[in-house]
This record gives structure tokens, sequence and C-alpha cells, in this order.
């Protein structure tokens, strides 16, 4: 919270893959898709500008064969 410097450095990291979709105003959504006791992975689907609908939809249909093992 001190280190400006450090919080927008770790921000930009965290917004790198989506932040290319933001500048053409499309829309993304991750899914986790890791194992049990793995680190947390997303699988990110894209869309381009105002296909909210349609990248939902997708989400969904795909949730169910991606989703991770309990």
């Amino acid at each position: 919270m001190a280190d400006d410097a450090l919080f927008f450095r770790t921000n930009a990291l965290l917004l790198r893959n989506t932040s290319a979709f933001n500048f053409l105003d499309g829309c993304s959504i991750s899914l986790p898709c890791h194992q049990p006791d793995e680190l947390p992975v997303g699988l990110m689907l894209s869309h381009g500008a105002l296909r909210d609908a349609q990248l939902l939809g997708t989400a969904i249909a795909l949730e169910s064969i991606i989703k991770p093992a309990a």
C-alpha cells in the first residue's frame, strides 16, 4: 500500500493479458482450469465489442468441460 511503484508494476502485470482487448473495447472472461492443490490457472476467452452475451454463453458451455476436478 505504501509503495506506489510496486503497486503500478504489479497492476500492469495483472492486467497485461486483458489490456489489448480492453483497448479494442472487447470483453474477456477467465475460467479456472487448474487441478486441486495446483497453482490457480485460468483459460481466458475473449470476444469483440458488444459480444458479452455470446462470450458468456460460450463460457457457460465450456465451464463443465474444463471445470477443475473436485
